[in-house]
């Protein structure tokens, strides 16, 4: 008589994949959608439980970028002194570009009391120059066929025009502020162009695409901390002067940072 009996058969414990090496749809799903660590109850098939861990979106974005075997922000685009120099000189010159687009409406507005349409006209000779520089500094990169020049030019320009900057007064003339923006942008409108391409230089054509995403993403950067680093100089300055307004009710509206 044959035996029908049947051995009980146990149902695997299910592997989950490691995250660092290959990341899923439903990883990222839950990555994104999950703002912090949550742990849920697993049936693991032999009538106990698992817990399992969800992972963090800010875990998730430096798994994709920097540990799994095709990273989107490789090590290898800071390895040389070229790439690694070019990141720096992107995010110092959009914190100063970010920084004198932002204060200077300010200054014609609350120190030289013009309008808001004035403030805007007034604003013009940087505002245009930033976009003829750019192309200057780009025609005269491509025909000397370096970079280097350019930007100690660049950086030396805009050092002037920021140090210019401070002689500003309520009764400046506009003939002066007027030069002072155009020294300025003829610093910081040529880094536009020309800061890219000597990160480049130092790279293999493959990362090209990586390399510039980082760029891309250093310049934003660089535009947040220009407004927010000028703001805290700029309340701490205020705050130090409060004693000089006599209006009390203009004192209680100037306090605390709401300058």
């Amino acid at each position: 008589m044959a035996d029908t009996d049947e051995k009980p058969t146990t149902k695997p414990e299910k592997q989950y994949p490691n995250i660092a090496a290959n990341t899923t749809a439903q990883d990222i799903l839950e990555s994104i959608t999950t703002t912090a660590v949550t742990v849920a109850d697993q049936d693991d098939g032999n009538g106990a439980t698992k817990r399992k861990k969800r992972v963090k979106p800010a875990r998730f974005w430096m798994i994709i970028h920097f540990i799994t075997s095709n990273p989107g922000v490789p090590s290898r685009l800071f390895s040389n002194r070229t790439s690694a120099g070019g990141y720096i000189l992107a995010f110092v010159s959009s914190v100063l570009l970010q920084t004198a687009g932002y204060f200077l409406p300010v200054y014609f507005q609350a120190v030289v009391g013009t309008t808001v349409m004035d403030s805007g006209l007034y604003f013009l000779p940087f505002a245009m120059g930033t976009l003829f520089t750019a192309a200057v500094g780009g025609i005269a990169m491509s025909h000397l066929g370096v970079y280097r020049p350019v930007h100690v030019v660049s950086f030396a320009l805009s050092a002037v025009g920021f140090g210019l900057f401070t002689l500003l007064r309520p009764d400046t003339p506009k003939v002066a502020w007027a030069w002072y923006e155009l020294v300025l942008v003829f610093g910081l409108g040529p880094t536009i162009s020309t800061v890219l391409p000597s990160i480049l230089a130092g790279l293999p054509q493959s990362d090209v695409v990586a390399a510039t995403a980082v760029f891309s993403f250093i310049k934003t950067f660089g535009f947040v901390w220009g407004v927010l680093i000028r703001f805290i100089l700029f309340d701490g300055v205020f705050e130090n002067n409060l004693p000089a307004v006599s209006d009390a009710s203009l004192l209680g509206q100037l306090t605390n940072g709401e300058a």
